[in-house]
């Protein structure tokens, strides 16, 4: 239903998603090559969620949770109807 791509880079994939516990819209980072990832893939993606967690400013979305599923890691983020950065500084 509310799960759908947003964003793709060379080591996620961002989804607009629904946080089946609280029920709030979210941006859901996976690590796109899964339980297939490299170690050098996980520990960067798992810094990424780390960084994020000790940030705190009005121009940085927000960490909500990080985690695995089935070998699969992700975080979930504060999701803005903004559009892309791109769009943003075009």
């Amino acid at each position: 239903e509310l799960l759908h791509e947003i964003g793709r880079g060379g080591l996620a994939v961002v989804y607009k998603a629904r946080h089946a516990a609280t029920g709030r819209v979210v941006a859901l980072k996976i690590l796109s090559a899964g339980a297939l990832a490299s170690d050098a893939d996980r520990t960067r993606f798992l810094a990424e969620a780390n960084a994020l967690s000790r940030l705190e400013h009005p121009n940085v979305v927000r960490l909500f949770e990080a985690g695995e599923v089935q070998g699969v890691p992700f975080f979930t983020m504060e999701y803005l109807e903004r559009g892309s950065l791109a769009h943003q500084l075009g």
